[in-house]
């Protein structure tokens, strides 16, 4: 019998590329290199940190005031690492230098044209990491979801054509 393939991995690192492709037009390259270089790690300790930060929102303004003595304790800050960093250099090539890509980030671009007061560049920055993140969570959820709902839907019809 073969080894057995981490399914949830896989889809996790499909997830990374299609929302590079669909955010950025750029490949993040995970697929391809068969790994997340602890991106999945970070990402686990933001969500797990924002969640309970919801619930005590005084902790998370104590922690920002006292964050330049004690530095940062908090995952939920480390949105602010590879993710951003990422958005954060194709947001000033596109700035710097403007591209027909047809994507989220040249969309924030184009409210940002229209109304720069209120849609600024920081935000357009703020709304890609945004998008990346989001998009990362819910596309690996959705394929996961496909596929094991289809493969209860095929055991079920299996064991209905057995007379089961």
């Amino acid at each position: 019998m073969g080894q057995r393939v981490n399914i949830a991995k896989w889809l996790h690192l499909f997830s990374f590329d299609i929302t590079g492709e669909i955010t950025l037009s750029t490949n993040f390259g995970l697929l391809t290199a068969g790994t997340n270089a602890g991106t999945f790690n970070t990402i686990r300790t933001m969500d797990r940190s924002g969640s309970w930060l919801g619930h005590v929102p005084n902790v998370f303004r104590m922690h920002e005031l006292l964050k330049p003595y004690i530095g940062n304790w908090l995952g939920t800050n480390n949105r602010h690492g590879a993710i951003r960093d990422s958005v954060m250099r194709e947001t000033a090539c596109r700035f710097e230098n403007p591209g027909g890509k047809k994507d989220i980030i040249n969309d924030f671009f184009g409210a940002h044209e229209k109304d720069l007061e209120n849609f600024t560049y920081t935000d357009v920055s703020r709304m890609g990491t945004t998008k990346v993140h989001a998009y990362i969570q819910q596309s690996c959820l959705s394929l996961y979801g496909t596929l094991l709902c289809s493969s209860c839907q095929q055991s079920e019809n299996r064991t209905s054509s057995d007379g089961c």
